[in-house]
């Protein structure tokens, strides 16, 4: 479900249209002046009225991140998100495993080491040893140290080099 709703792109790296949905709420990720509270002049205290409009805008497209990443500016291509994506893929392929599908174990290991690689390619800076989230169509990053910068940390695959700058 998550490869086919929330990589709209097809990059392997995950969208969400809401920071809510990263379980990080009001982390300063989502403050980014082309991010999902640009509106609010205190993240903490939104405008009523933005937030009522832009659950309108989400139900109205039905939540889908392939058309409200093209109608809105704000939709993340979360580093946090896409990296439990990632574990969960390898849980998966150890359990695919041990049940002897040796078919679910290699797309989950194939997919999982897909979405690593597109971490380390999209979403890494060498220069500053963190991953950034993506924001919006022209996937603009957001160069705000918070845990997001270092979520992929969590993937046993994750490159040394990229470990070791951390």
């Amino acid at each position: 479900f998550l490869a086919h709703a929330r990589d709209p792109d097809g990059d392997s790296l995950l969208t969400i249209i809401s920071s809510f949905e990263s379980g990080l709420d009001h982390s300063p990720v989502y403050d980014h002046p082309f991010s999902l509270h640009v509106d609010d002049a205190d993240p903490l205290q939104p405008d009523p009225w933005w937030t009522l409009r832009r659950e309108f805008v989400n139900k109205l497209f039905g939540h889908r991140a392939n058309v409200l990443s093209r109608v809105r500016r704000t939709t993340h291509e979360d580093v946090h998100f896409t990296s439990i994506y990632a574990q969960g893929l390898r849980a998966l392929a150890r359990l695919a495993d041990r049940a002897g599908n040796d078919a679910l174990a290699r797309w989950s290991r194939d997919t999982a080491s897909r979405v690593t690689d597109s971490l380390m390619e999209r979403s890494y800076d060498a220069r500053a040893g963190l991953f950034w989230n993506l924001v919006g169509t022209r996937e603009e990053p957001i160069r705000v140290k918070t845990i997001v910068s270092l979520m992929p940390l969590i993937l046993e695959d994750l490159p040394r080099t990229a470990v070791e700058s951390v």
